[in-house]
């Protein structure tokens, strides 16, 4: 039935706008009889019925009703139903644009009734979580507390209070906004890296010269592109420390990049041992409060004074020097409160046969290890360096294997044969891992070396996997009855899209059933799948949900590329 078109002269537009204000002014009064609406519960409700066609409901003694009249009623309320939908619909678009126009306003006036110790916090977490350009010209307009400090009189007096805004200082700042850091942060975060543009303008910079002493630092970060870069930022650093302790410093980082050419400027790529051959202070320096310590692609042959260090993070990609395993070992050996180790290998080669191991190293609080491969790395660099480290007192693991190109599988069985079997004994390596996370990147991987992982860590509690959805685990009889997963508490998939092959959670059975029914895995409790692929895994789902029950939480995320 289609909506009767009103007059032309807005006559009965006015009738039906008074038929609205005689049905709100009624329902008005008898609210204040203390009657409530519908569906609200409580006392004496109100009647809509009656508000909007009182001829037909107001009287218990109506017994009859006149067809003419309640098709006037009809043609009356649903005129006046079309004239609120009207008014509905302009009240939203009111709505939308009141607060596109207003959001700034109202946004910024919710900020001034921020208390300053809320504000303080609003713009930290601000400056933490932007990245602040520390290399190509400064740029007041990228730079996050000059941004804060300009907005208005008050963020600029709490602004000035916070020193931890102005802690990072670089090579490209100009000299005036050096000196106005070091009025404000007596401890600075010194970043040194690498020259996108005006090489001689780094190498003009006043950094040094006009930052507080070496002995205020907390962090330093070095980052080099090349061999020049090199030999030009060792010198200003031997100049500004020469035999300063830097008793506060608590994190140091040093990056080679490797560049034989960087960003068009010619130039040789530095040595993993430059910094050690270049610049032997490095090996005296003083750190008592160093607890970080990240190296990439630097490798110093002795060495360094870290004794309190208890995170650290060593990485090897794209190196062309032979790999010198006692200077490794000497290294690790400096550093014996070590809690964590990361480790990143994409090499070529192997160690130097020159530096066997007889025994690893002793790093008795050692508890965490995550190791990353990747490239044509040698499964017997990864023995060697396993050889240095002694993995029964690790609690969590992880393993990242990663290809830019197509994977190669015989690399895959390679790297997880050399990392998680013993080779003298073929012994379980990692007796005391609770906590482990897998991610295989794009490689299927095979049966056999996904057996070789989980055999290796018998206690394992909780287990992360990230997967393609072709990947061939499945979980088989045998592992269970050898002691794989008895103590597995929590379970999560993450599925990644790749080409070709069916889904591993595909809808006839899931390649873990014999875990979720095995009688040894008394403790299981948690089963988490976040599916990123675009497969219809409805079926998989449900019978997963009907195994179960309560036990599985399954998330849809989309389709993201895979993540290194």
């Amino acid at each position: 039935m289609s909506w009767r078109k009103l007059d032309d002269d807005g006559q009965d537009l006015c009738r039906s706008l008074d038929y609205v204000l005689d049905g709100i002014h009624a329902l008005k009064n008898s609210a204040r009889e203390g009657r409530r609406m519908e569906g609200r519960g409580g006392g004496d409700e109100i009647d809509t019925k009656e508000i909007w066609c009182p001829e037909l409901f107001s009287s218990s003694t109506v017994t009859s009703v006149i067809a003419k009249d309640a098709k006037a009623s009809l043609r009356r309320m649903k005129d006046v139903k079309n004239i609120l939908s009207s008014l509905w619909k302009s009240i939203d678009e009111a709505i939308h644009a009141v607060s596109e126009l207003t959001i700034k306003d109202i946004r910024a006036d919710g900020l001034s009734h921020l208390p300053d110790d809320i504000l303080a916090i609003i713009f930290e977490m601000y400056v933490d979580e932007l990245s602040i350009p520390t290399n190509g010209e400064y740029r007041k307009i990228l730079y996050p507390p000059l941004v804060i400090s300009s907005v208005c009189r008050r963020f600029r007096q709490i602004a000035l209070r916070l020193p931890n805004l102005w802690k990072l200082v670089t090579l490209s700042f100009p000299e005036k906004l050096l000196l106005l850091h070091k009025e404000r942060c007596s401890n600075p975060i010194v970043q040194i890296s690498p020259a996108t543009e005006d090489f001689g303008r780094y190498k003009r910079s006043k950094i040094f010269g006009t930052v507080h002493p070496p002995h205020q630092w907390r962090e330093l970060h070095v980052h080099v592109a090349c061999e020049d870069e090199a030999q030009l930022y060792i010198k200003r650093l031997r100049s500004a420390i020469g035999k300063t302790p830097l008793k506060s410093l608590e994190y140091l980082s040093i990056r080679n990049d490797l560049l034989d050419e960087p960003r068009g400027r010619i130039g040789l790529s530095a040595s993993i041992y430059a910094l050690g051959g270049h610049f032997p202070e490095l090996c005296s320096w003083q750190m008592p409060k160093l607890t970080r310590l990240e190296l990439r692609n630097v490798l110093p042959l002795e060495p360094i004074q870290c004794e309190n260090v208890t995170s650290f993070s060593f990485e090897l990609r794209n190196a062309k020097d032979p790999l010198n395993l006692a200077a490794l070992r000497r290294l690790l050996e400096s550093m014996p409160k070590m809690q964590t180790l990361s480790v990143a290998f994409s090499v070529d080669c192997s160690f130097d046969l020159t530096g066997r191991v007889n025994h690893p190293v002793k790093l008795p609080d050692l508890t965490s290890l995550d190791f990353k491969v990747e490239g044509s790395t040698p499964g017997l660099a990864i023995t060697q360096f396993k050889g240095l480290v002694d993995t029964q007192s690790l609690s969590r693991l992880k393993f990242d294997l990663w290809s830019e190109v197509l994977p190669i599988e015989r690399d895959f069985n390679a790297w997880v044969h050399a990392f998680f079997i013993e080779p003298r004994t073929g012994g379980r390596v990692f007796r005391n891992v609770e906590r482990f996370a897998l991610n295989v990147g794009s490689f299927r991987g095979s049966s056999r070396s996904f057996e070789e992982i989980f055999a290796s860590m018998p206690r394992v509690q909780e287990v992360s996997l990230v997967l393609p959805q072709y990947a061939d685990i499945q979980i088989l009889e045998h592992w269970l009855d050898q002691g794989a997963f008895w103590r597995l508490r929590s379970l999560r998939i993450e599925l990644v899209q790749t080409p070709g092959y069916q889904c591993l959670l595909d809808e006839g059975r899931s390649n873990f059933d014999p875990l979720f029914r095995s009688p040894h895995c008394k403790d299981f409790e948690s089963l988490e799948v976040r599916n990123r692929t675009s497969y219809d895994l409805t079926e998989g789902k449900a019978r997963l949900q009907n195994l179960l029950g309560e036990k599985l939480q399954w998330i849809d995320c989309g389709r993201p590329s895979p993540v290194w």
